[in-house]
């Protein structure tokens, strides 16, 4: 079932151990597989995904029941919209969904001849998200689905694998498949909220495990909050999932993001629409942004998403591709270190064991005696300018 790991450039992991729903991908994949019903040497057929692609159970089980009819080895892409997601060169290769017919190795040969099968979207539905909460801020519209299916070749793809099965695994979570369940939980969360809009009762429900531990002053909604891990005083938290041992410190704001095992938001820091690996720590600003596994960054920095009248596009494999809705944040590799006070431009990539230190020039290294009136900041110096 598991489909071949490969890097996600730059970032310094692979495909299977990147963050992916708040788990290690290989992980949250094999959680997927259950809940499709899919056992592993149950048939003779295996399932399964070409290399670096995340699926959700919904896109494999769908592809089951449309290939169950055909002979042979058959490959699937996602219908409509939803599939468009796949044509993203900046994610990597076009993912795809595989079965073997009477199970066997994954040759070029058998993918070569296999038949091409689109799996159909369930519901596909319009949800609308706040790309900037301040006045004129960008709105956008994207149609979203319980069936996914990307590829995380690059940390975009890898960044949108996680944005795209975000709202469908929490509305999942805090509502349940059950109809009854769901009802029960709709009218708990009515009598708290007393409206009627989906999304507001989804904001009254949160699922947490245990050992998990929120600060009373906290405003927490709509999220998926893992063991054992810690929301501080007066932070928000919204339409989030944290993996296990995340900690959002005090005065900290996460809205519409993915936080990995043992990762740290800290106090003040914001990130939107973003994602931090295992050990990561962020405490700037920072939105459709990645960071991986031990990088960090410091207060006041900014991993900036979109420029003034420009389209954002990213690298890969030496080739400068666009992305989606022309925005995106900046990539961060294994164990580097953005210092106090850097802005990194939207779509760079910074290497692993890397660490930026603001200009010397802009850094108050002396005072000297006696300075008065008004001064700026040169090498590291005071100059007195009026």
């Amino acid at each position: 079932m598991q489909p071949q790991a490969v890097p996600v450039e730059e970032l310094g992991i692979t495909s299977d151990e990147a963050v992916w729903l708040g788990k290690p991908a290989s992980r949250a994949l094999e959680a997927e597989a259950h809940r499709a019903g899919l056992q592993l040497g149950q048939s003779g057929d295996i399932i399964t995904l070409s290399a670096g692609a995340v699926a959700t159970a919904e896109a494999l089980a769908g592809f089951r029941r449309a290939t169950d009819a055909v002979d042979g080895d058959a490959v699937g892409m996602l219908a409509g919209a939803i599939g468009e997601w796949g044509d993203w060169r900046a994610f990597g290769p076009q993912p795809k969904l595989i079965r073997l017919r009477g199970g066997g190795e994954l040759t070029a040969q058998r993918l070569g001849a296999a038949t091409a099968v689109e799996v159909p979207i369930a519901e596909p539905r319009e949800v609308t998200f706040p790309l900037a909460d301040r006045p004129g801020g960008r709105e956008v519209t994207l149609v979203l689905a319980n069936e996914v299916l990307c590829s995380t070749h690059h940390y975009s793809g890898l960044l949108w694998a996680n944005l795209l099965a975000l709202t469908p695994a929490l509305w999942r979570t805090l509502l349940g498949t059950n109809v009854a369940v769901a009802l029960l939980r709709s009218v708990w969360a009515w009598l708290r909220v007393r409206s009627t809009d989906p999304f507001v009762l989804a904001g009254a429900l949160n699922h947490i495990e245990k050992g998990a531990r929120i600060h009373p002053s906290a405003v927490v909604e709509a999220s998926w909050i893992g063991e054992g891990a810690r929301i501080g005083a007066g932070a928000v938290v919204r339409g989030c999932i944290l993996g296990a041992g995340a900690s959002v410190e005090p005065m900290a704001l996460a809205q519409f993001s993915v936080m990995g095992p043992s990762s740290h938001l800290q106090r003040m820091g914001w990130m939107h629409f973003s994602l931090l690996h295992e050990g990561a720590a962020h405490a700037g600003a920072m939105q459709l942004g990645v960071l991986g596994p031990g990088a960090s960054s410091k207060g006041v920095s900014v991993l900036m998403d979109q420029g003034v009248g420009t389209e954002i596009r990213v690298q890969r494999d030496g080739v400068l591709h666009p992305v989606p809705l022309g925005l995106m944040g900046v990539g961060v590799g294994r164990d580097s270190m953005i210092g106090s006070g850097v802005l990194v431009a939207p779509g760079r990539t910074v290497p692993p064991g890397v660490s930026i230190l603001p200009p010397a020039g802009h850094v108050l290294m002396s005072i000297p005696q006696g300075i008065e009136g008004t001064a700026r900041v040169t090498d590291g110096g005071l100059e007195r300018i009026s």
